[in-house]
């Protein structure tokens, strides 16, 4: 899965993660795909949870360099939570990641044909690229943008 995510980052400049965990996490329903702030690539997946660990990546998804194991419990993080409480898409507010930029995430709960909960994905976007990709748009003379905030 972390392959197929990291082909979703390449096609997509504006999203800086995207990643899933499965409610069996505790035996490896875990998946991110990562761009760095330098553009490097890379993936977590979990081994021996709660530990996942993170691994560059070239373009096609091939681990050139493990980099380190690191704990993780989704179960606390406010991503995964907002999902499993809200039940539909919903976002975070804005906060800033590990490497200082300002964000937010969008999560949803993945169900199954019956509506059990079966995990959640998660997609982080990173807010100045956004405001990049709002000053690049070409608008017409009598178009507009409007950006909604739902509070």
């Amino acid at each position: 899965m972390a392959v197929y995510f990291l082909k979703q980052l390449q096609l997509f400049e504006l999203v800086r993660a995207i990643y899933f965990v499965g409610d069996d996490h505790e035996n490896g329903e875990y998946s991110l795909a990562k761009r760095n702030l330098d553009g490097i690539l890379n993936i977590k997946v979990f081994k021996d949870f709660p530990n996942h660990v993170n691994y560059l990546v070239d373009k096609e998804g091939q681990r050139t360099q493990r980099l380190n194991v690191v704990p993780y419990d989704p179960e606390i993080r406010p991503w995964y939570k907002a999902a499993l409480k809200a039940g539909t898409p919903t976002r975070s507010e804005i906060y800033n990641f590990k490497e200082g930029e300002l964000g937010i995430t969008l999560s949803a709960p993945v169900l199954d044909q019956t509506e059990n909960f079966r995990g959640a994905i998660g997609v982080d976007l990173i807010l100045s690229q956004i405001s990049h990709f709002l000053a690049e748009l070409e608008i017409s003379p009598n178009g507009q943008v409007f950006l909604l905030e739902t509070s």
